[in-house]
This record gives structure tokens, C-alpha cells and sequence, in this order.
């Protein structure tokens, strides 16, 4: 009896971490954000050091089997297809030319940001993009850099290099800026930028997008599953302690795996996509 009650109390406790997990795990600001429409967003009067980082969501300009940085013509100036929705996989539109993307082929996504006057240092981070990608910033005088990717993003299949790994990166820039992202997918079911993209500065882009992991909460669940563990171990007929302290386990490594730890001891070279594949396929 006393057995029994000691487990109710921990399935109790396990429960309560359960529910608390989601508001210990992420937060979120109620202040009003300033909004990405039709491929433009204004944080001139955004205080970076005071408000935090801002989540690049909403409209970007579109160009599907274009690359406008990479490409031979470099086609920097032609009309986009239209706009989509990001985060979000890119066959889920239509664009204005009437063309609907498959989920295998490439693109690029383009926005103007206006930053402040005063030059700065930003990060920006993206959790992961389907399935290669390479971010470039076109500065108010014209001149394009390349700020970083993950993988070999290319036309076909043969010339894509996937990757399936979190990216951030560090840049100055001021007044207005592009971001253009090319991005190519020939290896996953989903394409495109289907996790958003975070601007901020410093280590505090990370935290808000989550990349932090609670340790306090993994902490407690782990305590609950050697607790439950060692109730099986000394108690063989408790059938339920195993599977609480199984449960526990996968927990853990749902939040690991979420948080992107798992991601970066994961890369694809020379086409080997085993492990790719089945960590892809699961996100």
C-alpha cells in the first residue's frame, strides 16, 4: 500500500510537469510587434536592447525556381512570383503567376528590413530550413554578402547538399536592409522555411526561440523516471513504474531532440541520407 501511494504521488508530480512544461519551456511577449507585410518590416523605432528579439514572420516576397543572388543572371531586380506565408511549407500556395511550387525544387525569399541609422551588431537564427539554404543581405548601397547557410542549396537533386541543422548568424548592418534566402529542397516530403526566423542580438536569440532547454523541469522529470525505475528494479510486479520511467525517458529526449542539441552532431556528407532521412521525416 505504502508502494502504491508513493507512485500515485510521483504520477502526480510527473503530471504537473507536464503541464507546466509548455509555459516553463516558451514564452511569449503580449507587447505589439511590428508586423512583416507584403515583404517589408519597419523596426526603426524598435529597441533591441530593451525589447528583445522579433520573430521575422509573416509575407515574404517570393521567386520559385529562382536563386537571385547565386543564379548566372543574377536576377535580382525581376518581379517576384508573389508571397508567402513564413513559417510554412512553400506548396501550400498559390502564387500570382499561377504557379503552385512542388515540395521538391527551389526558391528564394526576400525582405526589407528598415533597421536603425545607428550601425549594429544582429544575430539571426532559424532552426532549420527544408532542406539547404543560403542567406545573403543586400545593403541600401547595392552591395550583396553572404551571411552563411547550412548545406549546398542547388537546381537538382545532384547538385543539393541537405542539411538538416540550426543556423545563426552574426552581421553589422544599419538603415535598410534585404535578406535574400535561397533555399532548395530534393530530399524531404515538406520545402522550404517551414521554422521562423529570428532577428535580435546576441545569445538572447537563441533563448527566445526556444533553443534553451529548462533544466530545472528535465531535471525533475529525469529525478521521477530513476525514482520509478528503481521501483520496478525492487518491485518487478510494478509494471506501471517501468512504463512511467520509459515515459519519462521519452519525454527528455523529445525536449533535447525540440531543442536542436540533437540537430548539431547531425550532418549529411556525400549523400549519405540514412540519418537524415529518419530524423527529416520526423519534423
Amino acid at each position: 500500500m505504502r508502494i502504491l501511494d508513493c507512485k500515485k504521488a510521483w504520477l502526480a508530480a510527473l503530471c504537473c510537469i507536464l503541464i507546466i512544461l509548455p509555459g516553463a519551456v516558451y514564452s511569449d511577449s503580449k507587447q505589439e510587434l511590428p508586423e512583416l507585410k507584403k515583404g517589408v518590416i519597419d523596426l526603426r523605432s524598435w529597441d533591441f536592447s530593451q525589447k528583445g528579439p522579433i520573430k521575422l514572420e509573416g509575407e515574404w516576397e517570393f521567386y520559385w525556381r529562382d536563386f537571385l543572388v547565386s543564379s548566372d543572371t543574377k536576377p535580382l531586380q525581376r518581379k517576384h512570383d508573389g508571397y508567402v506565408k513564413v513559417p510554412d511549407n512553400w506548396q501550400n500556395y498559390k502564387l500570382d503567376t499561377g504557379i503552385k511550387p512542388t515540395s521538391t525544387g527551389f526558391g528564394t525569399y526576400k525582405i526589407k528590413i528598415y533597421l536603425p541609422e545607428q550601425k549594429s551588431k544582429y544575430r539571426i537564427y532559424l532552426r532549420h530550413a527544408a532542406t539547404a539554404h543560403r542567406l545573403y543581405m543586400k545593403r541600401s548601397d547595392g552591395g550583396v554578402a553572404v551571411l552563411g547557410g547550412n548545406g549546398i542549396p542547388g537546381t537538382s537533386e545532384e547538385t543539393t547538399n541537405p542539411s538538416f541543422l540550426p543556423f545563426s548568424v552574426d552581421f553589422d548592418a544599419s538603415g535598410e536592409i534585404e535578406l535574400i534566402w535561397e533555399v532548395s529542397n530534393f530530399h524531404h516530403f515538406l520545402g522550404g522555411i517551414r521554422f521562423l526566423p529570428i532577428l535580435g542580438q546576441g545569445s538572447e536569440v537563441e533563448a527566445y526561440a526556444g533553443m534553451n532547454i529548462n533544466y530545472l523541469v528535465l531535471g525533475a522529470i529525469l529525478i521521477v523516471c530513476l525514482f520509478n525505475l528503481l521501483l520496478y528494479l525492487f518491485h518487478r510486479d510494478e509494471k506501471t513504474s517501468a512504463w512511467l520511467a520509459l515515459s519519462g525517458v521519452f519525454i527528455s529526449l523529445l525536449m533535447i531532440i525540440e531543442k536542436g542539441m540533437f540537430y548539431h552532431s547531425v550532418k549529411v556528407y556525400d549523400g549519405s541520407l540514412i540519418l537524415y532521412d529518419i530524423i527529416a521525416k520526423l519534423f
